[in-house]
């Protein structure tokens, strides 16, 4: 894929991401021929995933997404986005065993995904030297620590001048990522949080000079 198909790639992603958030806020309209229910896959293969070689219909939200997207962009430039959006519209979530072969019961080497795009690379750790954007936010992180320490020092204060400090789960999705996980967002969902930028502007220029997608 070349530079700018990669480009594509990721707005689209991030309509879909979009559509995902209005969509999920619309009324709730089961169909009765077809029970609502959450498809859960633990430990998959590529040959037990949900079929998403059929469009979708375009009568439907997401349909019209898929359809409006095929307009603007190449099949070919956005195939796994188009992969992932079906599986979202099937409500499927993602469990797979990463780790060792033969040590599944007891590593935690576990993938779980909300939004699922097949094809993605993983690994445990990534080396940031791979990616620029993370090279850079590294060598920034010496300046990102002691604006973080001064600031949350007086977590009183924060929590008055804040925004949703330490907040949470705001979302169903969220919550998967833990037992106890507290957020203090600075961007969300490509918007960034006024009231929380102007508490971190060291932070929050490094994250936007790194240019990181």
């Amino acid at each position: 894929m070349t530079s700018s198909g990669v480009m594509n790639a990721r707005a689209v992603f991030r309509l879909c991401m979009l559509a995902t958030a209005i969509q999920r806020c619309l009324p709730f309209q089961p169909n009765p021929k077809t029970p609502h229910r959450r498809i859960v896959q633990q430990y998959v293969t590529a040959g037990s995933m949900p079929d998403i070689s059929t469009p979708l219909s375009p009568n439907t939200f997401a349909g019209m997404v898929e359809r409006g997207l095929l307009e603007r962009f190449e099949e070919k430039d956005i195939e796994r986005v188009l992969a992932s959006w079906r599986l979202l519209e099937k409500d499927y979530y993602h469990k797979e065993y990463v780790g060792e072969p033969g040590k599944e019961g007891e590593s935690d080497m576990i993938q779980e995904c909300h939004s699922y795009v097949p094809g993605l690379s993983i690994t445990p750790f990534w080396d940031t030297k791979d990616f620029d954007w993370a090279e850079y936010l590294e060598k920034k992180y010496p300046e990102i620590r002691k604006e973080f320490d001064a600031v949350t020092a007086d977590m009183q204060k924060l929590q008055e001048e804040g925004n949703n400090i330490w907040a949470g789960a705001l979302t169903d999705d969220a919550s998967s990522y833990g037992t106890g996980w507290k957020t203090l967002v600075l961007m969300n969902r490509g918007q960034w949080d006024a009231v929380n930028v102007n508490l971190f502007p060291k932070t929050s220029k490094a994250v936007h000079d790194s240019g990181i997608p």
